[in-house]
């Protein structure tokens, strides 16, 4: 009797296995409609132009006091890495050769100390300067 069940039980498992491969007649699938709204504000999750501050950026530079933070945004980047600045935490102001540069991490800092004129020279000149120390009374 088990010889006559194997043969018939791998002719049907042969059947089942033709049958499932054949083409199904589903509905094709319509892509998603799109809204080409021109005054649709942009996803959250596109990435800004280069040279310009994400949403979240912005709002990690306004914890600073808000004079440095104004002078942060006009910077925008770390002279140092050239990272965004607030891409790494509140940015970390330094003062060197009476001007006030921010950076983005701690790592950065010790580079600006160690060689100012390297780094002023990629920061934009809209910051003020600072009054020199020590001058005439």
């Amino acid at each position: 009797m088990t010889r006559l069940i194997a043969p018939w039980a791998a002719l049907a498992l042969m059947f089942a296995l033709v049958a499932g491969c054949g083409p199904t007649e589903e509905a094709p699938v319509e892509p998603a409609a799109t809204t080409d709204m021109p005054d649709a504000p942009a996803a959250e999750t596109a990435e800004p132009a280069e040279g310009e501050l994400t949403a979240e950026q912005i709002e990690t530079i306004r914890q600073l006091p808000e004079a440095d933070a104004e002078l942060a945004l006009v910077q925008k980047m770390c002279p140092v890495s050239d990272e965004p600045l607030g891409s790494m935490g509140v940015p970390i102001k330094v003062t060197v050769k009476n001007r006030d540069v921010f950076v983005c991490c701690a790592g950065c800092q010790g580079s600006v100390e160690d060689d100012p004129d390297t780094y002023l020279a990629k920061v934009p000149q809209g910051g003020p300067e600072l009054p020199a120390m020590g001058g005439p009374r």
